[in-house]
């Protein structure tokens, strides 16, 4: 009799065993199975990031590309406005050297009379040269382009 009670409760002792084991392992395949779902997600956001990352990396070539044209086009035009700049100052010193000298053999008098309106140049020259000759005493000598 002691056998056999040992025997009974040695099967339900193993029913029992069997039992939570097979709960155990049911409940191990659920977290498996919910494991391998995130691991699925995961993976297919890795895939979308990778994807993402490729874009931007074609683009930021692109742009770096077009940065570097724009680089090189602002130092050409960077050199371009310098020798113009050179250009306009050599020029304002030609313009200003010629008007000194276009001054230097100008004068401007006051008080001539201006009686015949419709004289031409030479003849005005000739009567402010008579002027100064007769009236002041100064003897000046005019090339006739200067008048």
């Amino acid at each position: 009799m002691i056998i056999s009670k040992v025997n009974d409760l040695k099967e339900e002792l193993k029913i029992a065993f069997l039992s939570d084991f097979k709960s155990d392992l049911d409940n191990i395949r659920e977290k498996v199975q919910t494991l391998d779902s995130v691991v699925s997600e995961q993976s297919s956001d890795i895939e979308n990031i990778k994807s993402d990352n490729s874009d931007i990396n074609v683009k930021l070539e692109c742009v770096s590309q077009e940065n570097d044209e724009l680089r090189k086009v602002n130092k050409d035009l960077t050199e371009k406005i310098k020798r113009r700049d050179v250009r306009i100052n050599n020029n304002e010193n030609a313009i200003n050297d010629l008007e000194q000298y276009t001054r230097r053999n100008s004068i401007r008098i006051y008080g001539v009379d201006d009686r015949m309106k419709s004289e031409s140049s030479g003849e005005t020259c000739e009567r402010v040269l008579s002027f100064f000759n007769n009236k002041l005493g100064i003897s000046l000598r005019v090339d006739r382009s200067d008048c």
